[in-house]
C-alpha cells in the first residue's frame, strides 16, 4: 500500500492517505529532521478507504481504518486485531 522509493517518499505516500498527523500523532518521533520534514509536508486530509477499495466489505474497512493509524501508540494491537469482528468465524492457528 505504501511501496515508496525511499523513506521520504514513503512517509509523504502515508499521509497522503491518512491525512497530515496532529502534533500527538507525531509526539514519539524523536528525530527532529524527521519532525521538521514532515511538518514542511502540504496539509492532506484523510482519505475515504472506500473510495481506495471499493469492493471491500464495510467490516473489513473498519479494521484497515484501526490498523493505518499515523501514531503506532493508538493502533490496534495484533491481539485487537485478531479480535475484530472480521475474523469471527474463521479459526486462526497458532504454530
Amino acid at each position: 500500500m505504501f511501496p515508496g522509493e525511499n523513506y521520504l517518499d514513503q512517509i509523504q505516500r502515508i499521509i497522503s492517505i491518512l491525512g497530515t498527523p496532529n502534533i500527538e500523532d507525531i509526539s514519539y518521533i524523536g528525530n527532529e529532521q524527521a519532525l521538521t520534514f514532515i511538518k514542511s509536508l502540504p496539509k492532506r486530509s484523510k482519505q475515504n478507504l472506500k473510495n481506495l477499495f471499493p469492493e471491500a466489505e464495510e467490516i473489513g474497512l473498519d479494521l484497515l481504518n484501526k490498523m493505518l493509524i499515523f501514531n503506532p501508540n493508538n493502533r490496534l494491537t495484533v491481539e485487537e486485531c485478531l479480535a475484530h469482528p472480521f475474523f469471527e468465524g474463521n479459526i486462526i492457528r497458532s504454530s
